[in-house]
C-alpha cells in the first residue's frame, strides 16, 4: 500500500505542468516514485505526458540494496 498525491500548476494554461510522488511499501521493501508532465485537454479528454522515476529499496541478507529506473509516461483520461 501507499499514499499518492498529484498537483497542477495553473490549470488554465493551455499545457498545464504537474507533478505526482507515491510513497509505499511491498513486502520486500520502501519505494517511491514521482512523475513531472503536462497536460493537454480536448473537451472531456486529457492526454498527459511526462517523465518518471521509482526508486525501490531492498534487504537481502541483512544488507541493503535499492534499485533505480527512469522512464517515459504517457496517458489518457475521460472525464464523464
Amino acid at each position: 500500500g501507499g499514499v499518492s498525491y498529484r498537483y497542477t500548476l495553473n490549470p488554465s494554461q493551455a499545457l498545464p505542468p504537474f507533478g505526482g510522488i507515491v510513497l509505499g511499501g511491498t513486502q520486500t521493501g520502501p519505494m517511491g516514485r514521482l512523475t513531472l508532465g503536462v497536460a493537454y485537454q480536448l473537451g472531456s479528454v486529457s492526454l498527459t505526458a511526462g517523465v518518471e522515476g521509482m526508486l525501490h529499496a531492498f534487504r537481502y541478507q541483512n544488507r541493503w540494496f535499492s534499485t533505480q529506473k527512469i522512464n517515459a509516461t504517457y496517458g489518457v483520461s475521460f472525464y464523464f
